[in-house]
């Protein structure tokens, strides 16, 4: 089947799409996968492709692995097929494999794993490859309609100024920003100074947090608000009513926050059904449980849960990820930077934003937002800005 599954996906890109969405990745050897993410990264160079010509492919295969002759072979036997066969087959296999884990995951007593295996058994068996509830198939759009939703009413505005200048007005309901980051580099100062932005906007926010102690960072939060008062978090302690009153003033209300432990793609469903927000963030998605023991699986379904969630109740969705160590004292950040996925998440981003320092800029406060990639606007030039760590903010 690994053959009829390559010939599927370069023939027709939705049924490669579709493909993807199946998680066909489960049933290819080690030499097909290879394949397939080349298939994958040719499709995401190209929004505009609608197939792949098995002789490019090859080529670019080629420069990649050289002297794999059995993959170009592979590739050589590649033909044009009928896609709808090979996907109602690849749903089968699908839901075979998951009801196996299904009852599996049952009879281990394993709730979080069921939870989500439930969902997906019952996704494919009433889905059969017809469009979601949540799908658009339109015919003579409605042109005004269309670009009003791009105009800046409906965006939602993001703090740093720079920033949001650079993105044109600032993001739009249904977009996916990955934010990444190594290890202490302020990914969640940039985060909260983010969320400051949002709720003083008038945007409803859910804050997921399952990194840090959540009394941590609703002190931090309420330092980026009151420093604009001139207060510091000693003050803040020791006056904490004044401070709550002021942040009010400024959306407090408007944040949900969620702290989870640490939490599955179905609570943050359930969290959303609730409450409706604007916006989405999730801090860090590398922390949730997703049911899969390859941790770049992991990441790659978080993200795609997070996307999706953008696209079905039509918010902004944020996830902030880890950089691996390639991103050590770089100022710019690119797609490979990020830790152990940096084909399967940078897939479901319109925006993905590194932050990067050189040592010498880490210690001065001064950071750089690279564009590893930008649907929204298109711009990838890097932007300097500042980190204040008294006050909490990124100017």
């Amino acid at each position: 089947m690994e053959k009829e599954i390559l010939e599927a996906a370069i023939t027709y890109r939705p049924d490669f799409n579709e493909l993807k969405r199946l998680q066909v990745e489960h049933y290819l050897g080690d030499d097909t996968e290879v394949i397939w993410r080349a298939i994958e990264d040719y499709y995401e160079q190209d929004q505009s492709a609608q197939s792949i010509d098995t002789k490019l492919l090859r080529s670019l295969v080629e420069l990649s692995h050289p002297k794999h002759e059995l993959l170009h072979e592979v590739i050589s036997q590649l033909e044009a097929t009928s896609g709808p066969n090979i996907l109602k087959l690849v749903l089968e296999q699908r839901i075979y494999t998951v009801s196996m884990k299904l009852s599996q995951a049952f009879a281990s007593g394993k709730l979080g794993e069921v939870e989500l295996l439930l969902e997906e058994y019952e996704m494919l068996n009433a889905g059969k490859l017809k469009a979601s509830d949540t799908s658009e198939v339109v015919k003579g759009a409605d042109i005004e309609g269309m670009m009003e939703k791009r105009s800046d009413a409906h965006r939602i505005p993001m703090l740093p100024n720079v920033l949001n200048a650079a993105l044109e007005g600032g993001p739009s309901r249904g977009h996916h920003i990955v934010l990444y980051a190594v290890t202490d580099m302020g990914k969640t100062l940039f985060t909260l100074n983010m969320i400051r932005g949002f709720i003083a906007s008038g945007a409803k926010v859910l804050y997921v947090c399952n990194e840090d102690p959540m009394t941590d960072l609703v002190e931090r939060l309420l330092v980026s608000i009151c420093s604009e008062k001139g207060k510091d978090k000693f003050a803040i302690r020791k006056h904490p009513r004044q401070a709550g009153m002021f942040a009010k003033q400024k959306g407090w209300d408007n944040l949900i926050w969620a702290a989870l432990s640490p939490g599955t793609l179905g609570e943050i469903r359930s969290i959303i059904e609730e409450h409706r927000p604007d916006v989405l963030v999730v801090d860090q998605i590398r922390n949730l449980h997703t049911g899969d023991k390859s941790f770049v699986r992991v990441l790659e379904v978080a993200a795609q849960g997070m996307r999706n969630f953008a696209k079905k109740y039509n918010l902004l969705a944020v996830s902030v990820t880890q950089a691996g160590d390639s991103a050590n004292g770089k100022a710019i950040l690119n797609r490979g930077d990020i830790d152990s996925s940096n084909v399967g998440i940078p897939g479901t981003a319109d925006l993905m934003m590194g932050l990067g320092g050189t040592p010498e800029q880490e210690a001065n406060g001064e950071r750089i937002i690279s564009f590893a990639k930008n649907k929204i606007s298109g711009n990838k030039i890097p932007i300097a800005v500042q980190f204040n760590m008294k006050t909490m903010r990124v100017e």
